[in-house]
């Protein structure tokens, strides 16, 4: 009779109390990331580009965001600013060093919650052999089945400034700025 009570509350307790969700692992769709930059040329215009070739994870935590964590590899060589001549230019070791460095690297090291569906993303860029802190501010977008592939996605968009300076990248500091502005749309596919 005992036991038949310790079964029935813990069946209680199991449907009174539901278990708060695990972090769930998300592959970057390499088809829906996009990262955008741009930087000054001269003080006329800014001077822009994407970065293609990206692929990494998310693990979100949708019960603690400020536990969940990203990683990002970017290839160098998927650089494209709609003129092959400056493509070329900005492979080389005057500009971007692909022959040296052809990954960046991103690893979130904090998550901060800001808003309802807002953040700032801390974390370690490895760009040109140098790993210094990059911050993002980031919004939550979504979360739920792609009619399409019939899988779940969680997407993002995120903004941020970096020194070019601060990955030894000094080709033309000054008439190219040394602040670059980039962005980020992201989607993420539930890897299970």
């Amino acid at each position: 009779m005992k036991r038949l009570a310790v079964l029935a509350m813990a069946g209680f307790w199991s449907l009174a109390a539901p278990a708060l969700a695990a972090p769930v692992r998300y592959v970057l769709d390499h088809e829906h990331v996009w990262i955008s930059f741009r930087v000054a040329h001269l003080g006329f215009a800014q001077a822009m580009g994407t970065f293609t070739g990206t692929t990494g994870e998310v693990i979100f935590d949708i019960e603690k965001p400020a536990a969940s964590s990203v990683r990002a590899r970017i290839d160098i060589n998927s650089v494209h600013t709609s003129l092959p001549a400056r493509d070329k230019w900005l492979l080389s070791e005057k500009a971007l060093n692909a022959p040296r460095s052809p990954i960046a690297n991103f690893e979130s090291t904090r998550i901060e919650v800001t808003g309802k569906n807002t953040g700032t993303i801390t974390g370690n860029l490895t760009l040109n052999g140098v790993t210094k802190p990059v911050t993002l501010n980031a919004t939550f977008n979504k979360i739920g089945p792609n009619p399409l592939i019939k899988k779940e996605v969680i997407g993002f968009s995120a903004t941020g400034v970096l020194k070019r300076s601060d990955f030894d990248f000094k080709a033309f500091l000054g008439p190219l700025g040394d602040e670059v502005n980039f962005s980020i749309e992201l989607e993420a596919i539930r890897a299970d």
